[in-house]
């Protein structure tokens, strides 16, 4: 297997509101020419950037070989640094796969778009679970 084949692409991101004021987030991730779908649903006042990290988490899920419990521990969009025009995004996520918890953190740069920044920062953050364990 390639090392392209190793990663998960990002194909979609959706942001559905409905009926009753709540919002749907739903992450499109592709490998091998099968997609895999995360969604995560929010309510109008909670924040959009932890419902998109937690559709993203469930996509990867969904592409793994084995079952691993994974969790937003948390998310910080305001990270700035002198010399850059934008935010840094970055996002802590909780691996555990039954016998040990292992806590790993993905950064993107925001570049306007927080939702794509949270779901490219989770990514980041799981991209070595998925080279090891992808389906």
């Amino acid at each position: 297997m390639d090392d392209f084949n190793k990663r998960l692409v990002l194909r979609q991101i959706e942001t559905i509101d409905q009926e009753d004021g709540s919002y749907r987030i739903q992450v499109t991730l592709s490998t091998k020419g099968t997609n895999f779908v995360g969604q995560a649903t929010g309510k109008q006042h909670e924040d959009k950037l932890n419902t998109a990290a937690m559709a993203t988490l469930q996509a990867v899920a969904s592409a793994l070989d084995k079952p691993f419990k994974l969790s937003v521990k948390g998310v910080n969009a305001s990270e700035a640094f002198e010399g850059l025009e934008e935010t840094l995004l970055v996002v802590v996520v909780s691996i555990d796969d039954g016998e040990a918890e292992m806590i790993t953190p993905g950064s993107c740069r925001n570049t306007g778009d927080s939702v794509d920044a949270v779901v490219k920062a989770t990514l980041d953050a799981t991209n070595r679970l998925v080279e090891a364990n992808l389906a």
